[in-house]
This record gives structure tokens, sequence and C-alpha cells, in this order.
């Protein structure tokens, strides 16, 4: 079975992705950490319709952030995989180029104006269910649209 919720993707998000869009792609990152609020403020500001940002679950179940699974946190490269959300955050950086969470990430889409393509960069159903759990709870259809390369994603949304 599906997870609840996933089919409701609006018509006018629909249309939205068929026109003609720019889409920065972890956000502008020329100066700035890609994945992060300056990045994603900095695309907004270049003239980008949306953003394509991606998440990862930690070891605890929790959800960052991130295009690769490792980050560098207190001078030491850590897999996000295999650490914890506490020990993430607390050499998070600070500010917006900080390492975001999911409820950060989803506090700024709500606040914004703009499309999110999110990617899933686990087919974990725990990541899956927490980025629809999101959306469903802060009603975010008409502004995410959850991408994934994973067959097991695709499965997990139907």
């Amino acid at each position: 079975m599906g997870i609840r919720g996933c089919a409701r993707t609006p018509f006018s998000l629909r249309a939205f992705i068929r026109s003609s869009m720019v889409i920065a792609h972890r956000g502008y990152h020329q100066n700035c950490k890609e994945n992060t609020l300056a990045a994603f403020e900095a695309a907004f500001a270049a003239g980008a319709d949306a953003v394509e940002t991606d998440v990862r679950p930690t070891k605890d179940g929790q959800v960052v952030v991130s295009h690769d699974d490792e980050i560098k946190v207190k001078g030491k490269i850590l897999a996000i995989s295999q650490t914890s959300l506490a020990e993430l955050l607390a050499g998070r950086g600070e500010g917006s180029e900080r390492l975001l969470t999911l409820d950060e990430l989803f506090e700024y889409i709500s606040k914004s104006a703009k499309v999110f393509f999110i990617e899933l960069k686990s087919d974990a159903r725990s990541l899956v269910q927490s980025v629809i759990d999101k959306i469903e709870a802060d009603n975010l259809w008409d502004k995410v649209c959850v991408i994934g390369f994973r067959a097991n994603i695709k499965i997990a949304l139907s």
C-alpha cells in the first residue's frame, strides 16, 4: 500500500511543472554552501522559479538537508547515515549556511512563494513518510514536488 496523500498533487503544480521554468539545483551555491537558506535565497534573487534540494536520514531516523552522505563537522568527516541528529547539530554551523533539519526546511518553504523539488536521497520508508507527513501537516502540496531515483520511492508513493 502506498503512502497516504501522495496522489493529491494539485492541478496547479502539475501545470506549473509543464511550463518553462528555471530550477536551481541545490540553490545558487556559487558564493555560499549548497542546500542552505543562503543558497535558496540567492537562487530566488537570481531569478530561479524553483529550487531542487536533497534530504537524507540520519542514524536515528531524523532528516537533514544534504546532497552527500558525508559532511564535515568540526574538522571531521562524518557519514550522515551513521551519525545521530544531535551529533550533526552540534557542529552544523550557524546562520543561513548551516545544515538544515527537515522542520527548518519546511518552515522556510511554508513562508516562501516558490516551488521546491525535494529529492529523497534514500528509499528508506521512514524518510519518504517524514517528508509526506510534513507536506500534509503544512498543506504544501501546491509548493512541493517529491522526486527520487530509486524504484522503491515510486512504489512507496503510489
